[in-house]
Order: structure tokens, then C-alpha cells, then sequence
């Protein structure tokens, strides 16, 4: 072993362990926290290239990964800045890779070793740095490092260093942008196959819709809607639902007699629903938007009589009274009191005969509120008249509902110029009715009557 080695091993000895394990670290050796002092100045001897048997023809691959990269002109540069400390050190080093390149006869015939250079030049630098500071062998230890550059100072070839936790974060989420396109991409053709499917069966003609021909009484809701009502003016499943378009479009109103045409109710739809319209109240549906509307007409006493006696009937002794003691007039509203079972109801049939032979121009309406079936059936076989019946047996929602769209219906017709007379059978039912169908108020009046149910009537 020459003397360079032991002055070099001296210096290293003279350390403690800790030093020498931060310069194996610096060197990346790998030790463990059981290696022994001895072994770590073996291991970094070893590393430097000072000891072992393959130092003098060629540096291991293990130490030639951990230097840093120079330039034979930085070399040779720095080798005449020394002077003659690197030529006592390294003259047989120096004559043997000399010998080894003129024996292969060119240089390109022995290709030199390839330098990793990532990280090493900092490494040598603390090495020389923490073995120059040792007491006693400054020399020797610049004499090593000058050695170490000599014999390194060849090729190197830079390796790209490993992409920082960004980059890697931007390539794995490029990645994953790629793959989300891609399935995208065939969800998207997915849907265009679908959407050609779509498109052909949109090409195709659709089946015509066949229409049914409606007519009825509107009955309109809060909401904007509403339904006809067809054969009588209570609900039914014959109705037709009219939606709003529908009523905005012809400016529909409740209690309007509607004939148009209606399609058949889908499967999730309970009426069918009206979708033309041929005739409003008899009339040109583009007439009825311009009618004037009840609430802006003028009202007046009546000056025109409702002549009940008929000549032809000279036996007919109530409406001769009639006309006598109390006359009816066109515009009028006339009232029969009597006790239970003294013959209101003949009384009432009696005039409306009267009004229908005497006064034909006059639209008639017979509204029964609570009675008894048989009464209305009576009623409808007697006179010629429209004939409204909500019976005992209905709800007083009902009563309410029924009394409400026959007082729409008989402003409508006196929109178009119309006279029409109602004949109420009875107005204490009906009263009633509203009493139960109102909510109560807190305010009950004589008779158990709420007062809120006052209003209606």
C-alpha cells in the first residue's frame, strides 16, 4: 500500500464514525447503522479509488455513476494550475491509460466510460471538503481529489433528470383527460346512432289523429283551465278537458256552449283533451272574442211584461191572478213564499208554460237545487225549457257548483242579446247548501245560518 493510502487512511481514522457515515452518505455508499468504523474507511478508500484491485485499469461502474461531469479541457486546465503535486501523484496512472489508447491504435477503438452526471460534483466536493479539514493530511487529500479528476476526466453523457411531482401531477392528468375524451367520444357516436334512429323515425309520416266531435257547457277552473261539461252541467267522465292555449286563443268564458273537436286521451290522461273549435255559443268562434261582457252592460227597470194569461187556456186561473196582483216583467225578480206542501212546485210549472206559449223568444232555464229525483224527472217531461238538476242526493259542493254555472251560462246568452228567465226551485235549499259548503266564519246568525254564506245568493 503506497504512502498516499496510509496518510489518507490516517486522516480518515482520526474521525468519528458519525463524519465518516455523512461522507459515505455524500458519496452514496450505502451503510447501515451497524457498519463498523473500520468498514466505512475501507468502503470510502474504496469508492475514491486510493485501495482495491481494478482501480489502476478501470473505475467501477458503481463509482463511475456517482461523478461529476468535466471536460478534458477543464482537466488538463486545472492539471497545469497544480503543478508538480499531480504529477508526483498520478504518473504511473497516467502511462497506463496512455499505453491502453496507442496499443488499440485509436481512440474511438477503446470507448471511454460514460459519467452520469445528475448530482456528483457536489458530493466529491464535500469529500475533498471533509477530508481536507482533517488535521495532518491536507496534501494528501488534494493530492487524491486532483487523482480523481484525472482518471475521470473522460466522455459524459447527460441523463435526464426524473420529472418533478408536477410534471408527473400534468402528464398523469393529460392522461386522464385523453381517456375521458375518448370515452366521450363514443358516448357521443353512441348518441348520434341514436339520434339517426331519431331522425329516421321523426322522417317517417306520424299517423293522422282522429277527432271526435264534442259540445257541452264550459265550466272554467281558477286556474286557467277547464272542462266541458257534456250532456249536463254536473262533472262526468264524458267531460273534455280544454286547456288554457285553447281558452286564450278564443277567449272562452265559463258557462260558453263549445262545439269543436277533441282527440283521445293519452295514456297517462284522464279526459280527453279539446284541440279545435268549431262554434261558440252557436256562432263564429272569431265573433266571440269581441263580445262585451256582462259586468259592462247597462242594467234597467224593467218596462216589457211577461204576459202569462193564454187565450186559449181560459181555465187557467193562476196566471190570470198572476198577471194581476203581482206581474212579472222582463228584468224582474219575483219570489214565492208559501208554507211546505201547498203547491209551489204546480205554481212554478204553471208559468213556465205560460212563458213558453206566450213569450217564445224567451230562452227558458228550470234550476232544481235539492230535490228529489223524481221531481226533476217530472220537471224535464213537462217543459220545453232547459232544465239544471242537482239532486238530494249530491253533495253541497255540488248544489253550490250546478246553481253557479247555470248563472254563467244565462249571462252569456245575454251577452249575445238574449232574454232569459230562471226558475229557481229552491232558493232556502240552496241557501243552505252554501251554508254547509262555506267555511265556517265564527258568526252564526239567527236560523244557525253563517254569515259568510249570505254572500253567494
Amino acid at each position: 500500500m503506497s504512502t498516499e493510502s496510509q496518510l489518507e487512511r490516517s486522516v480518515l481514522e482520526k474521525k468519528d464514525r458519525t463524519e465518516l457515515a455523512q461522507i459515505a452518505g455524500a458519496m452514496q455508499i450505502k451503510t447501515t447503522s451497524r457498519t463498523k468504523k473500520s468498514d466505512l474507511v475501507d468502503l470510502i478508500l474504496t469508492a475514491t479509488g486510493v485501495i482495491g484491485s481494478n482501480v489502476e485499469s478501470s473505475p467501477p461502474a458503481s463509482s463511475a455513476k456517482t461523478r461529476s461531469p468535466r471536460s478534458p479541457k477543464t482537466v488538463q486546465a486545472k492539471s497545469a494550475d497544480e503543478g508538480s503535486a499531480s504529477e508526483a501523484v498520478a504518473p504511473a496512472r497516467a502511462d497506463t491509460q496512455k499505453d491502453t489508447l496507442t496499443t488499440s491504435g485509436t481512440e474511438a477503438a477503446v470507448p471511454p466510460p460514460i459519467v452520469v452526471t445528475n448530482s456528483t460534483m457536489p458530493r466529491r466536493r464535500a469529500l475533498g471538503s471533509a477530508v481536507r479539514n482533517g488535521s495532518n493530511g491536507q496534501s494528501a487529500t488534494a493530492s487524491t481529489d486532483e487523482l480523481i479528476d484525472q482518471e475521470f476526466a473522460v466522455k459524459t453523457v447527460d441523463v435526464p433528470e426524473k420529472p418533478a411531482p408536477e410534471d408527473a401531477g400534468e402528464a398523469r392528468h393529460a392522461a386522464e383527460f385523453s381517456e375521458g375524451a375518448s370515452r366521450r367520444n363514443r358516448r357521443r357516436r353512441g348518441r348520434d346512432r341514436g339520434g339517426d334512429r331519431d331522425r329516421e323515425t321523426a322522417s317517417e309520416p306520424a299517423a293522422p289523429v282522429e277527432l271526435t266531435d264534442v259540445d257541452g257547457i264550459l265550466d272554467l277552473r281558477e286556474e286557467g283551465f277547464g272542462f266541458l261539461r257534456s250532456g249536463s252541467y254536473l262533472p262526468s267522465p264524458k267531460d273534455v278537458y280544454v286547456a288554457i292555449s285553447v281558452v286564450r286563443k278564443f277567449g272562452l268564458r265559463k258557462g260558453d256552449h263549445v262545439i269543436g273537436g277533441a282527440r283521445a286521451a293519452n295514456a297517462n290522461e284522464k279526459y280527453p283533451a279539446m284541440v279545435r273549435v268549431d262554434q261558440i255559443n252557436g256562432g263564429d268562434p272569431e265573433l266571440a272574442k269581441v263580445r262585451p261582457k256582462f259586468e259592462e252592460l247597462t242594467p234597467l227597470f224593467p218596462d216589457v211584461k211577461l204576459v202569462l194569461e193564454t187565450p186559449k187556456d181560459p181555465a187557467n186561473v193562476t196566471a190570470r191572478i198572476v198577471d194581476l196582483v203581482s206581474p212579472i216583467g222582463k228584468g224582474q225578480r219575483g219570489l214565492i213564499v208559501s208554507p211546505p206542501k201547498a203547491g209551489k212546485t204546480t205554481i212554478m210549472k204553471h208559468i213556465a208554460h205560460c212563458i213558453e206559449a206566450n213569450n217564445p223568444d224567451v230562452f227558458l232555464m228550470v234550476l232544481l237545487v235539492d230535490e228529489r229525483p223524481e221531481e226533476v224527472t217530472d220537471m224535464r217531461r213537462s217543459v220545453k225549457g232547459e232544465v239544471v238538476a242537482s239532486t238530494f242526493d249530491r253533495p253541497a259542493e255540488e248544489h253550490t257548483a250546478v246553481s253557479e254555472l247555470a248563472l254563467e251560462r244565462a249571462k252569456r246568452l245575454v251577452e249575445l242579446g238574449k232574454d232569459v228567465v230562471i226558475i229557481l226551485d229552491g232558493i232556502t235549499r240552496l241557501a243552505r247548501a252554501y251554508n254547509l259548503a262555506q267555511p265556517a266564519s265564527g258568526r252564526i246568525m239567527s236560523g244557525g245560518v253563517d254569515s259568510g254564506a249570505l254572500y253567494p245568493p
